[in-house]
């Protein structure tokens, strides 16, 4: 008969487990269970030694403890057996199990934390303490608001008063019930208060304070003498806890207290109930340092959490809380409890065997060791297989994995936000999961093993929240999962599996392999039948798009990715997309290959196509690769043409690729559709599409990468294999395929090994001598015959012919070719019809918009008699000294004479340029234009007849020019300024003495007209230094005149200025003379002359309109002053006149103006009105004088006063 699971424990499964501690649950029967089958691993042996040795010992630094642990590893526990350890009523129980399992340890006596007699050596410490602990859970007590200032010292406060027998949540009536408590009043007014309104104080207390404050106040005044106003106004104000209150309280308790009193607060879940908070974590620290400081070691504060005191600090973002804390974390003794012991816990707890089930299983392990050891074998250290005998045993049914794989399951549900805030105990415990577990399958027979979706029971499903559990529940929903039981257990495992964090992932992916592993319930389970049937289920839910695959692992979809999943499979591939995409994201970035390669250092442009998709349209060597394209090699090899190279990756591109394809360009489509007018949900939902995608694209470029290594190519009309090439990866592999392509096309590219291959090495290679054999190399030969077939050949052709096949020569090395081929006299060089020498040839020819009109000729011979004769022409006749070498080659004679005559070119030119405005430039210029006429002359033989011709007159004038050229270097700068001086000072002349005009006119014509000034120049500038001194005379004299003159004129404005008695009108005397003093030119000076009239009427002007303006005013100023006198004459008459009552006289009109208003200046000029007519007798005079007066009468008015200016 088989053996019943149920069976096998040594405590009864069904019975409750209360898996998560609850702190404030008082159940004795409960506690008594907490206590019995509490577990101890090493660590909390340690940490219950820790605790009781710090707590019974002497006073520390330490204020208490902090006791961190993961999810499910028994913090509230820990906590709450530490509160049994120090209550009186459960004391006994808890050292009675504590010391038991000290004496029943099973480990190595060697590492056992504690010995059983210092458990009791320790427990008789604790129980000569006098303890009172205080056990609560903060999230359930605390009373938030706003700000949380307070909060934390608000709940420490609270149970306090509790623990006292005062009002456990409102401080008002807590300090009401002190008052009456420490006069022994607090039973009787409870009492008084019942007998009054017939309600419990304690059930009603807050309501009655709030609503019946009145009933209050009666009641306190038949049992106390506390004042009833006062008491009134206390309860009615609103108490804000503050933390120095707070310790005062705890010391005014402690005081009367012994030495061996402890009060311990054990506080549990601090870290998840702050979070982060700053505040609460400001009002913590506060607490923790005032107890430490203040209390002694009479107090003590122990606190469970999630992570350590310092990853919590960590949590808040301000420094300044951060360095606070910083001072509190020596404060607490941490007891932290490690995550890996929860297993052993619930082992201990839930799975504990009997004898005789002990026995059983260690039979059947003996006789299934070898299937069960290799059927749940892991690769890993994380997810443990089974390995012993008493794991097997200790673990069964479960498997040593699945305790781990829980607890992250777990964890990433939190993380996912799946759990219901209200779950955050039992449904997270392990304890918890395995209990519920264990009990649902009680019933199975001895050899089941639990599968992992049997953790998907009630516990978990009741835990979940609505948007989770939509997920599991829309899939269990389909009508194939309803009507297949084993496709329901698969989605209840991929559920738990795929909701994994990604860190949590990486050893244990959600992909078909994982999934039928853990779905084995079975010992000796047909693993392959197994995996053919989750496959069967987990592409149906593929299908129906509540689950998505990428790169092998399996996830559940959300609600909105479902929807984005239907529109993407909806979504039209046009025509040309496959290979657009194809091109861009697979072969161009696998290949990495560029629109040219080279080959030794030439450039072959390439004609690239991925099947019939170009990639540019121009280029000499085709390039194609075939993917979606399958045709048999060997028909494309007879098709192609011989400069083809086609890669045949078609061959391995089956329909798991082009499905792949096909998904991957829809999302692509889909994305860039949709992604910007997305947001929340749905555009999250889109980047879990697109991060599957790059998923998926990086497989299709891995097969790519795979497919390229090893595939078929064709090369010259021949079939080869890609595997005969080296190269590890496929940008290697291509890139040697081509090269051995392009090698099989141009055979003769070795030709030009040694040419010119930039054209840099080029020019170069136009300055070294010309080889003194003349005999052609094999390229040169190749060329010269190629030249040789051609009527008029120009290079750009040339060029050409030699980079296509067989050559796939560089430009410059068949310009390096072309130009041997001159220095060999073969042939010579026109563009644009004329002849060019080397030089040129090198600088056009590279530039390919040049290269068509440059032609090549065969070279010509040249008279000795000839080179004879030029040279002699240019040595002696002309330059008339050795420029050049004596030459055989015309050519070489020809670039000798062309670089000399160039570069006094070049000389003259600056020299022409530079004294372009002199007469004598013109002789620079002459001599530049006579060598550039040479320089022009195209062809080498007509240029060295036009030298010979040309030789005399070519002498003079280069004779002249260097007299010249000599001149300006010696004499240059000062017959510029003499040049200056003349056109500065020209106009002055006239004022200088006859004598010195003399010298000033002939000054004039030798820098103005004297195209030889080298031959006078000494007498013209003695002449410059007289004149120069003449003219300095002439202005000094003049400036002294005209200073007199000023200085006259500003004495008579003075004169005037005084006698109008004004100020501040004339101009500072020094000043206007200094002006004066500045000007160094005649004309200057004679302007300033002339214009002392005006500057004498501007002033006088100005003179007299002050005056004019000063005694209007005074006149105005008399006006009002006796108008207010006649004013107050009339006021004083009439007061005296009136009778008593009578209102007072009304004001008197103010005087008219008596004084003359002031006269307006205005200006008359006697050239404007009458002109200056010629006045020739005495009748013109007459005539000149009726009408200037005339003028000057309709200009007079009573008003106007006429002021004369020229």
């Amino acid at each position: 008969m088989p053996t019943p699971l149920h069976t096998l424990y040594e405590r009864d499964i069904e019975r409750n487990v209360e898996s998560v501690a609850v702190v404030d649950n008082r159940d004795e029967k409960l506690i008594e269970q907490e206590i019995d089958e509490y577990f101890f691993t090493d660590p909390l042996l340690s940490h219950v030694t820790t605790f009781l040795e710090t707590l019974t010992g002497a006073p520390t630094q330490t204020t208490g403890f902090w006791i961190n642990g993961f999810y499910g590893s028994g913090k509230s526990h820990f906590l709450k057996f530490l509160y049994y350890l120090m209550a009186p009523a459960h004391q006994q129980a808890a050292f009675d199990h504590f010391i038991g399992s000290i004496r029943d340890y099973e480990g190595d006596p060697f590492d056992q934390p504690i010995r059983d007699a210092e458990a009791v050596q320790l427990r008789k410490a604790t129980e000569a303490l006098d303890i009172a602990p205080i056990m609560f859970n903060i999230s359930a007590f605390a009373q938030q608001d706003e700000t949380n200032t307070h909060t934390v010292t608000q709940t420490f406060y609270n149970r306090f008063n509790q623990f006292r027998g005062y009002h456990k949540s409102d401080l008002r009536i807590a300090r009401f019930e002190q008052q009456l408590d420490e006069r022994g009043k607090l039973e009787a007014f409870k009492q008084a208060y019942a007998d009054q309104k017939g309600e419990d104080w304690e059930a009603s207390a807050l309501m009655a304070v709030d609503f019946h404050l009145s009933d209050v106040i009666e009641a306190v005044k038949t049992v106390s003498d506390l004042d009833p106003a006062s008491t009134r106004k206390a309860l009615e104000r609103e108490v804000t806890p503050s933390t120095d209150a707070f310790i005062d309280e705890l010391n005014r308790f402690l005081s009367d207290k012994p030495d061996n009193y402890r009060l311990v607060f054990l506080v549990d879940e601090v870290s998840q109930f702050m979070a982060g908070n700053e505040n609460m974590l400001v009002d913590l620290q506060t607490i923790v340092e005032s107890i430490g400081s203040r209390c002694g070691n009479k107090v003590w504060v122990a606190g469970t959490a999630q992570q350590e005191l310092k990853e919590l600090l960590d949590t808040a973002d301000v420094d300044d809380i951060k360095d606070a804390f910083g001072k509190i974390i020596a404060r607490f003794t941490p007891l932290p409890l490690e995550a890996q012991q929860a297993d052993r816990i619930a082992k201990k707890r839930i799975l504990e065997k009997n004898d005789d089930s002990e026995r059983t299983l260690k039979n059947f392990y003996a006789e299934n060791e070898r299937v069960l050891r290799n059927q749940f074998a892991r690769d890993n250290d994380v997810y443990r297989g089974i390995n012993t005998k008493e794991e097997f045993v200790e673990s069964y049914p479960f498997v040593p994995y699945q305790f781990t794989l829980i607890e992250n399951i777990i964890y990433s549900f939190v993380q996912e936000d799946f759990l219901m805030p209200g779950v955050s105990g039992t449904e997270r415990s392990l304890i918890g999961i395995t209990h519920e577990t264990a009990k649902n399958c009680k019933d199975e027979a001895l050899g089941y093993i639990v599968p992992l979706d049997a953790f998907y029971n009630k516990q978990i499903r009741d835990s979940l929240k609505h948007y989770a559990r939509k997920l599991i529940t829309d899939a269990l929903d389909l009508p194939d999962v309803q009507a297949h039981p084993f496709w329901q257990r698969v989605v209840k495992a991929l559920f738990l599996l795929s909701h994994l964090v990604e860190s949590k992932q990486i050893n244990f992916p959600a992909t078909v392999e994982n999934i039928s592993f853990v779905l084995m319930d079975e010992v000796d389970q047909d693993k392959a039948r197994l995996q053919r049937s989750v496959q069967e289920a987990l592409d149906y839910l593929v299908n129906q798009n509540v689950v998505s695959k990428s790169d092998g692992q399996y996830r559940f979809l959300q609600e909105e990715e479902m929807q984005i999943k239907k529109r993407i499979d909806n979504t039209k591939v046009r025509p040309g997309s496959q290979l657009d995409f194809l091109e861009k994201n697979v072969v161009t970035p696998g290949l990495q290959w560029e629109r040219t390669a080279q080959l030794d250092g030439a450039k072959i442009k390439l004609k690239r196509k991925v099947d019939g998709k170009e990639i540019g349209s121009s280029g000499t060597i085709p390039v194609q690769v075939l993917i979606t394209n399958n045709r048999d090699p060997n028909q494309l090899a007879f098709d192609r043409g011989r400069n083809n190279l086609v890669l045949c990756v078609s061959e391995a591109f089956g329909p798991e690729q082009q499905a792949t394809l096909r998904e991957v360009i829809k999302v692509d489509l889909f994305k860039q559709a949709n992604y910007d007018s997305a947001s929340g949900k749905r555009r999250k939902a889109i980047d879990t599409f697109a991060k599957q995608s790059k998923a998926k694209l990086k497989a299709l470029q891995n097969w790519f990468e795979e497919a390229l290594l090893s595939c078929t190519y064709i090369s010259a009309q021949q079939v080869q294999q890609a595997s005969d090439h080296t190269g590890s990866t496929a940008e290697a592999r291509y890139n040697d395929i081509l090269d051995a392509h392009l090698r099989r096309i141009y055979k003769k590219r070795d030709m030009a090994y040694g040419y010119a291959d930039s054209r840099r090495a080029l020019k170069k290679k136009v300055a070294e001598p010309g080889d003194l054999n003349d005999s052609l190399t094999t390229p040169e030969q190749e060329v010269h015959s190629h030249l040789m077939r051609q009527a008029i050949p120009n290079v750009r052709d040339v060029i050409n012919h030699f980079s296509g096949v067989p050559y796939g020569w560089q430009d410059t090395e068949t310009l390096h070719l072309l130009l041997n081929l001159r220095k060999k006299n073969k042939w010579r060089f026109k563009w644009n019809s004329e002849e060019i020498n080397t030089d040129t040839f090198a600088e056009q020819a590279v530039n390919r918009s040049e290269q068509a009109s440059i032609t090549l000729h065969e070279q010509e011979s040249i008279d000795p008699a000839l080179l004879h004769n030029v040279h002699e022409a240019i040595n002696r006749t002309i330059f008339n000294k050795a420029l050049i070498p004596q030459e055989t080659d015309p050519r070489a004679l020809n670039q000798a004479i062309e670089s000399q005559l160039t570069e006094q070119r070049q000389t003259y030119d600056q020299l022409a340029t530079e004294y372009r405005d002199a007469p004598f430039a013109h002789h620079f210029a002459a001599i530049r234009d006579a060598f550039d006429d040479v320089l022009d002359v195209r062809g080498t033989e007509a240029r060295f007849q036009q030298i010979i011709q040309q030789a005399d007159a070519l002498g003079e004038q280069l004779d002249t020019a260097v007299q010249l050229e000599q001149f300006v270097k010696t004499n240059g700068e000062p017959y510029m300024e003499m040049r200056a001086f003349v056109s500065r000072k020209k106009g002055e002349f006239e004022a200088l003495q006859e004598s010195d005009r003399a010298y000033a006119e002939k000054l004039v014509h030798h820098v103005e007209q004297n195209d030889r000034p080298d031959t006078d120049f000494r007498t013209m500038k003695q002449f410059y230094e007289s004149v120069q001194e003449a003219l300095s005379k002439q202005i000094d004299t003049l400036r002294n005149e005209v200073q007199s003159t000023y200085a006259e004129a500003l004495d008579a404005l003075e004169s005037y200025r005084d006698e109008h008695d004004v100020d501040n009108i004339l101009p500072e005397r020094e000043q206007v003379l200094q002006a004066i003093e500045q000007y160094d030119s005649v004309q200057q000076l004679e302007l300033e002359k002339r214009s002392v009239s005006d500057f004498q009427t501007r002033y006088r002007t100005q003179i007299r309109q002050a005056a004019e303006e000063r005694r209007a005013r005074q006149q105005r100023a008399k006006q009002q002053q006796d108008a207010q006198q006649r004013a107050d004459s009339a006021d004083s008459d009439a007061t005296d006149d009136a009778p008593a009552g009578d209102e007072p006289a009304p004001d008197l009109e103010p005087a008219p103006n008596e004084g003359p208003a002031p006269r307006q200046t205005v200006t008359f000029s006697v050239a404007d009105a009458v002109g200056t007519p010629d006045l020739e007798n005495e009748d013109d005079v007459d005539a000149f004088v009726q009408s200037l007066r005339d003028k000057l009468m309709q200009e007079v008015s009573d008003d106007t006063v006429i002021m004369i200016v020229r």
